[in-house]
């Protein structure tokens, strides 16, 4: 197989798991407003809240692990000359207004004391570390591209093995 036809390939495929992620989005979104929406009366408001806060936080831990496949996808292709610096600034530029939204969302959870059990509020407060180191390497890949520095590359790889620390340990994966 010729470099050229192997790239294309590699390309293709990138744009296939960004394809898929978008709709992994959409999905989160209609899961989490369908959990919301059914209720079941035969159940205590506990037992349904236990429930729903387990639907969430498991549909939490799915997003963080998508959204550190994605960022790390995005740097794999932009090293192989795949990713233009445009692509690059929108799509991740895209996923820190999507953490910082969701920082603030779980922030406001804690604020708001809307958390009872301290595994909720636990949780909650992992989650927040783990957007934020999430938010931080996007960003290091963002800067990368600026300045294509080695430093700033290796940052964004210990980062990354911070973050993948965090959610394998959240998601019980080895």
């Amino acid at each position: 197989m010729d470099s050229e036809k192997f790239w294309k390939e590699i390309q293709i495929k990138i744009v296939v798991l960004y394809l898929k992620l978008r709709m992994m989005k959409k999905i989160f979104i209609i899961s989490c407003l369908l959990t919301a929406s059914v209720v079941t009366f035969s159940q205590s408001c506990e037992e349904r809240e236990t429930k729903l806060l387990g639907s969430t936080g498991a549909s939490l831990a799915g997003m963080l692990y998508n959204t550190y496949v994605l960022i790390g996808s995005i740097c794999d292709g932009y090293k192989n000359n795949n990713n233009t610096v445009a692509k690059v600034n929108n799509l991740m530029n895209t996923q820190k207004k999507l953490i910082e939204n969701l920082i603030k969302i779980m922030e406001e959870l804690g604020n708001e004391n809307i958390l009872k059990a301290q595994s909720d509020k636990d949780f909650a407060a992992t989650v927040i570390q783990l957007l934020k180191g999430l938010e931080k390497q996007a960003q290091l890949l963002l800067d990368y591209t600026t300045t294509k520095s080695k430093d700033t590359l290796d940052g964004f790889d210990e980062q990354g093995k911070q973050n993948w620390s965090a959610i394998s340990v959240l998601m019980g994966i080895k």
